[in-house]
């Protein structure tokens, strides 16, 4: 694994979403936690953070650019929010 700047566990353990420590616009990256294995790139504008719903079935990245909204059973995007004048301040 490159090193890390952020990492988030979904609510039921199953999966760890990991976020490069680059400002390169590198994937957000979601694991399999109980075989380590990578289950999917998801890509992004530049380099944020990344959140699950409390029920797990929701992962939401944000970074200065976006806040993405992904569903957890099949990883597509199912809404993008453009953020205006967020200058360098990532998507918490």
């Amino acid at each position: 694994l490159p090193p890390l700047d952020f990492a988030a566990v979904s609510p039921d353990g199953r999966f760890v979403v990991t976020v490069p420590y680059s400002y390169s616009p590198d994937p957000v990256t979601v694991w399999d936690s109980g075989t380590g294995r990578k289950v999917r790139d998801l890509i992004t504008t530049e380099k944020g953070r990344a959140t699950f719903s409390p029920d797990g079935r929701w992962l939401v990245t944000g970074t200065p650019r976006e806040y993405k909204l992904w569903r957890t059973d099949d990883w597509s995007v199912i809404r993008t929010i453009p953020r205006m004048q967020a200058q360098y301040t990532v998507g918490d």
